[in-house]
């Protein structure tokens, strides 16, 4: 403060007190810089410590979309796969079916056959058979022809049965109709 010297002591002491305080204001500046310093340091420590995380984050997050697109390719792959094995196996039980449809129309010739000997009573004409002559006459030859699949010789025998039977009717209404 405003206090006189009166030697050089006191000048001294005053000047060391000065410069002390001078040196003291000088140093919490520096101190403040410091202190600001070491915030921001420890900010970007932190926010380095967030990227580096985000960066394993994204990397990880990478590797599953890899692995889901590689799983979803080997998936479309398997799918194409499969879908091509079932228009196979479609084609193939349609062939066999094809192969097959003779041996089936058994039902079918003798369903017909006990409509048409209906009809054939009500008409008193043979000829609600003639399709069926012709079903069992193609079915016969079919079956003749693949003599090897199985049990075919159980269906010649059935085919033929049902032929001598609607060959019989047919003889049975021809006769009769020659005799009226």
């Amino acid at each position: 403060a405003d206090v006189p010297l009166l030697n050089s002591h006191q000048f001294y002491k005053a000047h060391a007190e000065l410069e002390a305080e001078v040196k003291a204001r000088s140093e919490e500046k520096y101190r403040s810089y410091a202190r600001d310093l070491a915030s921001y340091a420890s900010t970007i420590e932190e926010l380095k410590d967030q990227t580096n995380a985000l960066l394993s984050g994204f990397s990880s997050l990478s590797e599953s979309h890899a692995a889901a697109s590689s799983h979803a390719s080997s998936l479309a792959g398997e799918c194409e796969r499969l879908a091509g094995e079932k228009a196979r196996l479609e084609a193939f039980a349609d062939a066999v079916h094809a192969k097959l449809r003779m041996f089936d129309s058994l039902d079918e010739v003798s369903s017909a056959f006990a409509k048409a000997s209906a009809e054939a009573n009500a008409s008193g004409s043979p000829e609600p058979f003639l399709p069926i002559l012709k079903s069992l006459d193609e079915a016969m030859e079919y079956v003749r022809q693949h003599a090897h699949y199985k049990d075919a010789g159980v269906y010649t025998v059935k085919f033929k049965q049902l032929q001598s039977r609607a060959l019989g009717l047919v003889k049975t209404y021809v006769t009769s109709s020659l005799r009226k």
